[in-house]
């Protein structure tokens, strides 16, 4: 049996890690050091060889290393740096800025070519930095993508045993089913819309809505924009379309007649969501018979820190509210379609026909 091995960063990754972050007072402090470092080499090799080695030969591996741990502008400090030590201290016979014609040549290529260096090397580490930064967040992307399949494989599996739980025939079992898969793909095109990030209350509401609107007996009453985190999104769509369902096809929307009111607002610092529908009292019996549809509902915002549900259906009314922290504020809210009076109901839910019971 073969054994996979945790994988592991490779060079590139381990290079950006021990690197310090380009053009902070790390690389330049480091950079200093290097500089001092190497203008001592100069002058243990001038005893060594007992004569005056060119300054070029240790100044040159400063700037790469500046330019490698700290970019093009901590390279070009250090080359700067060396050009004045290499001028002042070697190159001018009495410690001056008074150069010879060959020593100020050589001044001159060594200038233009650890420049040079600094800008090559220096650009590479900044394409080492992009380099490592999307491999992270490729692998990021990877996991994040992994664990997002594993999840909604264990919505499906729960929905499919929890529908077969509750129906008798495949024909039901199907209908449901299908149902609940198609509130679940909504929830996921908003996610996939907001690139899995938190989702603004209008653009959810727009497409969870979307297969209902208009509709006579819908109002919506539109409150400050808010924002519903990512984690609620999902519960909170299947919560919305289950609502709208069971309206259309025996409750206040059924052939438009209304009311059915869904409004939002703020309280405090919460975000308050609230379904108000208007039923008979021959929907309320059947509807307070607990069941699949009633758990989505209560479980729209997943039980989280701050979060509460409420749903009771009365004799006369239907009440459902989500409540959950208002950590952000939406800047650009969607126009929401309008669900005030139209001249015609929606297509496919003008009859009871094919009821089923609410609490399914």
């Amino acid at each position: 049996m073969s054994v996979i091995k945790p994988e592991t960063p490779d060079s590139l990754v381990r290079l950006h890690r021990a690197l310090p972050p380009p053009g902070g007072a790390i690389s330049y402090g480091i950079s200093a050091l290097i500089v001092g470092v190497c203008t001592l080499l100069k002058v243990l090799l001038d005893g060594v060889v007992e004569a005056a080695v060119a300054p070029f030969v240790t100044f040159y591996p400063a700037v790469v290393l500046a330019s490698l741990l700290g970019g093009p502008a901590v390279g070009l400090a250090a080359a700067g740096t060396t050009v004045l030590l290499a001028w002042y201290v070697w190159l001018s016979p009495a410690q001056g800025f008074v150069l010879d014609a060959p020593a100020a040549m050589s001044l001159g290529i060594y200038v233009f070519t650890a420049a040079l260096i600094a800008l090559v090397v220096g650009i590479t580490r900044m394409s080492v930095d992009r380099l490592a930064g999307s491999e992270a967040e490729r692998s990021a992307a990877a996991r994040e993508s992994v664990h997002r399949t594993k999840n909604l494989i264990a919505v499906v599996q729960a929905l499919s045993s929890k529908v077969a739980r509750e129906v008798i025939t495949a024909t039901e079992f199907k209908e449901i089913l299908d149902k609940r898969l198609h509130s679940l793909g909504i929830a996921q095109n908003v996610l996939l819309r907001c690139e899995w990030q938190d989702a603004d209350l209008e653009e959810l509401l727009q497409s969870a809505l979307a297969p209902f609107l208009p509709n006579p007996g819908l109002t919506l009453q539109r409150g400050e924009p808010v924002i519903v985190p990512a984690r609620h999104v999902r519960g909170l769509c299947m919560a919305l379309y289950e609502l709208c369902t069971n309206a259309m096809k025996y409750g206040a929307l059924a052939y438009g007649r209304g009311p059915a009111t869904l409004s939002w607002r703020l309280v405090d610092k919460d975000c308050v969501l609230e379904w108000r529908e208007e039923v008979s009292a021959e929907y309320s019996a059947c509807a307070q018979q607990s069941g699949f549809g009633t758990t989505l509902i209560r479980m729209a915002l997943s039980y989280g820190a701050g979060t509460t549900v409420q749903y009771e259906v009365g004799p006369t009314l239907v009440l459902a509210s989500f409540r959950w922290p208002d950590m952000a504020r939406a800047k650009n809210p969607q126009p929401l379609a309008d669900a005030q009076p139209r001249d015609q109901a929606l297509p496919g839910y003008g009859t009871n026909a094919n009821r089923v019971n609410p609490a399914v």
